[in-house]
């Protein structure tokens, strides 16, 4: 690919620039991957508000392989940058990125986690960038000295505004990089569009029976989710109780063995990844978040949302976004998973509750305001 520029996920073969002469974009963002995940679903509705409408970079993978694996990306709007890290040296993906930010002079720049701290925030800080903003979306890379590294690196070179998406995780980009000053502010998601639904219909729509009592996750089919506690933990829970997983991911054979050999193969679910969040997540009885290591995670915000009452892991801030009557489990501890989701489908919160929870604190809107704070603030 050498250093020539990519073309945007809506280009049809003309000139790969998004500007009109004299224009100026407001903001552009950079993410690892433009993969299904927590981080890119965010960095898709922040594209989607009038604040930080722009592209999006993303540093791996190939436009064209991007889309087709993410339906979402090909509906929405923002341009689609894919730079191919992996493929090409490091100083040709940062040229590429300095030439896109010099092209596209945005006045503000947002970085989703570690990659494109480096990476991003040195192109955009040569480039003459106005505002940088690098937001932190979990803390437990930093167990790696190299991570830690580069984040001092970067807080000399690029000197980024810092949000965390929570006090935990804050906490320990201050412990990383002593005398960062870091904003916290919560993930926001869409509350107009995760919004309580028929659960009957929901469940008709999606094959899944209607007098069962479902538990539903959502997330990348990798260790660190947890899946396979929870697996284990529905061994222990009345026969009536189905597990729904939505995802997809390199841990699908080992879960799908893992249900055979335990016996509750004909009580999984697995429907793999899914842009419909909105319609799936209403036939659930109880949201289960089973994570190793979580910062705070917007699909545990979007299942509440629905009124959907949680069981999460105790990690990260979690704690934080976990709405009353809900309930936090031990990492790792497939018996006690079991008696929450049990405690919770025995005595379900009120649904009204659990979404006014995310309505007051978590909502898309307010996120996007306080981020555009912090971009007026460097301004």
């Amino acid at each position: 690919m050498g250093n020539e520029m990519p073309r945007t996920n809506n280009e049809k073969g003309g000139p790969p620039s998004t500007m009109l002469p004299g224009s100026r974009k407001r903001a552009m963002q950079v993410v690892q991957k433009m993969s299904p995940g927590g981080i890119e679903t965010m960095a898709l509705d922040l594209a989607a508000t009038a604040e930080f409408a722009g592209p999006i970079v993303s540093l791996a993978g190939d436009r064209d392989g991007l889309v087709a694996a993410w339906p979402s990306l090909a509906a929405s709007t923002a341009p689609l940058f894919a730079l191919e890290q992996g493929k090409r040296s490091a100083l040709s993906v940062l040229a590429s990125l300095f030439t896109l930010f010099r092209r596209e002079r945005p006045n503000v720049v947002v970085l989703h986690h570690i990659g494109p701290l480096l990476h991003g925030g040195l192109a955009a800080r040569l480039a003459g960038v106005d505002q940088i903003i690098h937001i932190e979306h979990d803390a437990w890379h930093y167990d790696d000295p190299k991570h830690q590294k580069i984040a001092r690196l970067c807080e000399r070179l690029v000197r980024p505004r810092r949000i965390a998406v929570s006090d935990a995780v804050a906490e320990r980009v201050r412990n990383v990089v002593p005398g960062a000053v870091v904003t916290v502010i919560p993930p926001g998601v869409d509350t107009a569009r995760f919004i309580p639904a028929d659960r009957r219909q929901a469940r008709h729509a999606l094959a899944l029976p209607a007098a069962a009592r479902i538990v539903g996750t959502i997330g990348r089919l990798v260790p660190v989710k947890g899946q396979t506690h929870l697996v284990a933990a529905l061994q222990k829970l009345p026969t009536d109780v189905v597990l729904v997983i939505v995802g997809d991911g390199p841990e699908m054979p080992a879960l799908e063995a893992q249900a055979t050999a335990q016996g509750v193969a004909e009580r999984v679910r697995f429907l793999g990844l899914r842009s419909d969040l909105e319609r799936i997540v209403p036939a659930f009885d109880v949201f289960c978040l089973p994570s190793l290591a979580e910062g705070l995670p917007r699909a545990l915000l979007e299942a509440q949302s629905c009124g959907i009452p949680a069981v999460a892991s105790d990690v990260g801030g979690v704690s934080r976004g976990l709405a009353p009557g809900g309930r936090l489990t031990a990492v790792g501890d497939v018996e006690g998973l079991a008696r929450a989701i049990q405690d919770v489908l025995a005595a379900p919160p009120p649904s009204d509750a659990t979404r006014a929870f995310v309505e007051a604190g978590f909502s898309l809107a307010a996120t996007t305001r306080k981020l555009d704070d912090v971009r007026a603030a460097a301004a």
